[in-house]
């Protein structure tokens, strides 16, 4: 558009004409600053506009600059006006764009740029950016002397611009690149506004990854791209429905059979009638996630079910868990109960529990470490445990890891088993050493017994035979002792009813025991029958209340229990004396001073006593040791230091009934007789002690040294003998062989007596319980030996 310039121009034009040619460039200038002046005037109105006038001349100065252009640049009009425009208020890297007027080299034209946008650059140095609108300034001959800029301040709005193309830019890369499927859809409803299909809008690459589906569903249907969605998934549509009608955001987990994969599924509405589903494939975490349940499961059902008890704990003794294995070892029920102490309650001492958590601090891993923990009850556990330390970046323990065996069983069993060991060896040879001890007594009794027969009792010297005598009754108690502790003296059981026994003795243990302990007796009365000596059978409780007493030199209370229990398989498989089966359980308990392990594990040892040495021999435990084992029955022992003993005895009970026997009178009187008797014997000193005292007692008696000598008598004599007495184990031929010899021999069943010094395992052996022959035990006494033979001789059966 070109504007033309006010009529004073052709007055300016006729006055130039006058002047001279060298004035002419001059004057040019002045009429075209003129002519811009005066368009200026005329556009006063461009003070009050709110964008930016700007006049420039064909050189790019400043001619005009209004009110507006003065402020945004920050400076007055004088400051402004006659400024090269591009040098002095564009930036310069915008410089070359600043002129709107451009030469076309085709048509040898100006030509105008009518819409530029570039910053200007204001006096402080803010860059503000300005929409430009250009028009040309000519004179009447056409020629262009300037140009005249409208520009308006599209800052702010270009920063908006940006930022809402950023913006577009960074959600689309979000759109694109987040890792969960998104798409948009638009809900399809019937008449009745019920949800029946829905429109697929606009998916993402993750929803294509997740779903196998590709962006040609766009405008589809989701029944046109699953046909038998709503049979498959009769509520998802109606689900998608509700959350696009009522706006109320849902989150479910979804398999989806059309394509056989679970997702899980955020739905929310953006706008009434649409919705937004945001997807996770969740098909391979959840396979995982049900596999790492089975491990936990099968884990779990391990680390519960497994045989050993498995724990996991803090290093400052919290317990995190552990299965019931653990529990059960240390008599808890619950974890509950467990995790309210401890795991350093489980020690003997602190110093225990400190030196365990220090090894293995030092070495990480311990196996296989022998140890004593405690029972919930107090009583001491031998386990074996193995342990792992789980450490800290700072190489601190943060967690114990391990397992433990309960071995407290198998090594009581193992130390049952040496003790059996034990005591078999010693009973061997306390059961050699009685036979030949038995034979001595037998002479020393024997010998003493004559002579106090043949002194008159007022002899000077009858006092000190009677001392001989006297001692030789107490070896022959400690003779009996030995054999009671190794199981090999002769035992003549009878059925018995255990209560009756200590009713019996009731009296007796009182006046032992003595007034400061307190003494009690609890039995049912029901209990069964058990088969034992009864004399031995007293004699272990007359030890055990002996025992008790002196455990409790300043008094106490000891106590009797007498039940009927039942052994079962895997209780007996503990003990290796025990078989099931129904059993007499004796329980003798007192609150005496207790014991320690060490003095526990040797109490039955032959001569092992904490006593005085006078005040006993060291042989009462270990004889009710060899009467209990003797009579099939087996013995559990509890002790702590302060804490009293127990002592359970179990005597096997037996369906025998009590037989009702009349005690026969007993005569002080040797009884005496004419018969004739064969005695052998191959010890001299018995032989000769025997025959002279049956000689005084009126028997024809024949000696003999071996079984030979006396089948050599009973030739000679024709067989015409009355009794044959003689020792088991000899030389060459056996007393049972003897009589066997004896009877094939004559044909004679004839009557007989064994005696001897060995044991009754010894004897069994040679065969002695094959023959209803008595069997006479030395050392015996000159009136049981005549007793004998007449209660042999006189039986008429």
């Amino acid at each position: 558009m070109i504007f033309k310039p006010p009529d004073q121009e052709l007055e300016i034009k006729q006055n130039i004409s006058v002047h001279s040619n060298k004035g002419e460039i001059e004057l040019k200038n002045r009429i075209k600053n003129r002519i811009i002046e005066e368009y200026a005037k005329n556009l006063k109105y461009m003070d009050i506009a709110n964008v930016l006038f700007v006049a420039l001349d064909s050189s790019g100065n400043v001619c005009l600059a209004n009110l507006k252009t003065c402020e945004l640049l920050g400076y007055g009009r004088s400051e402004i006006i006659g400024k090269n425009w591009s040098e002095s208020f564009i930036p310069e890297r915008y410089g070359d764009q600043a002129p709107p007027l451009g030469h076309n080299p085709l048509t040898n034209e100006i030509e105008l740029s009518k819409f530029t946008e570039f910053p200007l650059m204001s006096k402080n140095g803010e860059e503000r950016i300005i929409l430009w609108h250009h028009t040309v300034i000519d004179d009447d001959a056409g020629k262009v002397i300037g140009y005249l800029s409208s520009g308006e301040d599209v800052t702010d709005l270009r920063k908006t611009e940006e930022a809402i193309r950023k913006s577009e830019m960074e959600y689309h890369s979000l759109f694109e690149n987040m890792p969960n499927g998104f798409a948009y859809h638009k809900i399809v409803t019937d008449k009745n506004n019920k949800p029946i299909d829905y429109i697929f809008l606009e998916i993402n690459s993750a929803f294509e990854h997740h779903t196998g589906l590709t962006r040609d569903i766009i405008g589809m249907t989701v029944t046109e791209v699953f046909p038998g969605i709503r049979d498959n998934d009769p509520d998802l549509i109606a689900i998608y429905g509700k959350v696009a009608l009522s706006q109320e955001p849902a989150k479910f987990e979804l398999y989806f059979e059309p394509i056989d994969r679970m997702f899980s599924v955020t739905a929310y509405c953006p706008r009434k009638g649409y919705f937004v589903c945001i997807i996770d494939n969740i098909s391979d975490k959840r396979k995982a996630e049900e596999e790492r349940i089975l491990s936990e499961e099968l884990y779990r059902g391990i680390f519960d079910n497994h045989l050993a008890g498995n724990y996991i704990s803090k290093p400052n003794g919290d317990l995190i868990t552990c299965n019931n294995a653990f529990l059960n070892i240390f008599g808890y029920s619950t974890i509950e109960e467990l995790k309210s102490l401890s795991m350093s309650e489980l020690y003997p001492s602190p110093e225990q529990r400190d030196e365990f958590i220090q090894l293995l601090k030092k070495k990480k891993k311990l196996e296989f470490q022998e140890k004593k923990l405690l029972h919930r009850d107090g009583h001491k556990l031998d386990v074996i445990q193995n342990s792992i330390a789980v450490f800290d970046d700072d190489g601190e323990i943060i967690e114990i890891r391990g397992y433990l065996i309960d071995n407290t069983d198998r090594k009581n069993l193992e130390e049952q088993l040496h003790h059996s060991q034990k005591m078999e060896g010693i009973g061997r040879l306390a059961g050699g050493v009685a036979h030949d001890f038995n034979n001595l007594l037998t002479i020393i009794s024997g010998y003493a017994d004559i002579a106090l027969i043949s002194l008159d009792p007022d002899h000077p010297v009858r006092v000190e035979i009677s001392e001989i005598k006297a001692a030789s009754n107490r070896a022959t108690e400690l003779t009996r002792q030995l054999l009671a502790f190794s199981r090999r003296q002769a035992l003549q059981p009878k059925v018995m009813n255990l209560n009756e026994v200590i009713r019996n003795l009731d009296k007796m243990l009182r006046r032992i025991i003595g007034e400061d302990i307190e003494f009690e007796i609890n039995s049912t009365n029901d209990i069964c029958n058990i088969l034992a000596d009864p004399g031995q059978i007293e004699q272990v409780f007359t030890n055990l209340v002996v025992n008790a007493r002196d455990a409790m030199p300043s008094g106490g209370k000891l106590s009797i229990e007498l039940s009927n229990v039942t052994i079962d398989e895997d209780y007996a498989k503990n003990f290796p004396d025990a078989n099931p089966g129904d059993y007499i359980e004796t329980i003798i308990r007192d609150t005496g001073c207790g014991m320690t392990e060490e003095v526990r594990a040797k109490i039955f040892d032959p001569f092992f006593t904490t006593k005085d040495a006078k005040k006993g021999t060291g042989l009462g435990l270990s004889t009710i040791y060899g009467i209990v084992k003797q009579s099939e029955g087996f013995i559990q022992v509890r002790s702590e230091v302060g804490e009293g003993s127990e002592f359970k005895i179990y005597f096997p009970c037996t369906d025998e009934e009590i037989d009702s026997e009349e005690l026969s009178s007993v005569s002080s009187e040797i009884p005496r007789g004419n018969e004739s008797i064969i005695l052998v014997e191959d010890q001299d000193g018995v032989r000769n002690l025997a025959c002279l005292n049956l000689k005084k007692l009126g028997y024809n008696v024949f000696e003999a040294k071996s079984g030979q000598q006396a089948l050599n008598i009973c030739h000679r004599l024709d067989g015409k003998i009355d009794m044959v007495i003689t020792d088991v184990v000899m030389p060459n031929m056996s007393g049972p062989e003897l009589i066997s010899e004896l009877r094939n021999e004559f044909g004679l069943d004839v009557k007989a007596l064994f005696i001897s010094g060995h044991t009754h395992e010894t004897i069994s052996q040679h065969g002695v319980m094959n023959y209803k022959i008595p069997c006479l035990r030395k050392p015996f006494q000159n009136f049981d030996l005549a007793k004998k033979i007449r209660e042999i001789l006189d039986d008429e059966s």
